[in-house]
């Protein structure tokens, strides 16, 4: 299914960078990485890309991730939140679940980057508070949302 695009946008890459880390789009939402990975592309410093919401995804998208690697595939999550997968719309945080994604990522060395470095007050998606700097040294008042689990995270 994504073989054949995967492979063109890999050739288009490597004819510019042969060396560089390239992160490979799943299906569903980049959630299906043992689908992904059941017809793997070959190639040095691949990866699949996985995404999770801790308040809508658990234990059985893990699972898929174990397949994957079980496979002998890099996986990296390019986006997660604490949240429901609509970004937090209800303002909840899962922060049990989450750390049980974080737990599972660390055992397993799996990198990641959160979703999303914004400033509002309607999502718990958000990080920051409305009004916070663009210039960053954010302290705590102007976290938000899933801000402080995510700024937790990136100091352990």
């Amino acid at each position: 299914m994504l073989k054949p695009y995967h492979s063109a946008v890999i050739s288009a890459i490597r004819a510019h960078d042969s060396k560089n880390i390239v992160i490979m789009g799943t299906p569903q939402w980049s959630q299906k990485v043992d689908e992904a990975t059941a017809d793997p592309l070959d190639g040095e410093n691949l990866m699949y890309t996985l995404h999770f919401y801790a308040c809508t995804h658990g234990q059985f998208l893990r699972s898929m991730g174990d397949a994957a690697l079980q496979r002998g595939r890099a996986l990296f999550v390019t986006e997660w939140g604490a949240t429901h997968a609509d970004g937090g719309l209800d303002g909840k945080v899962c922060l049990d679940e989450a750390q049980a994604w974080h737990s599972w990522m660390n055992a397993r060395g799996i990198g990641w980057t959160a979703w999303k470095l914004d400033s509002c007050n309607r999502d718990s998606s958000c990080i920051l508070k409305d009004g916070a700097s663009v210039r960053g040294e954010w302290t705590g008042e102007w976290l938000f949302g899933h801000g402080a689990f995510v700024r937790d995270r990136m100091r352990e």
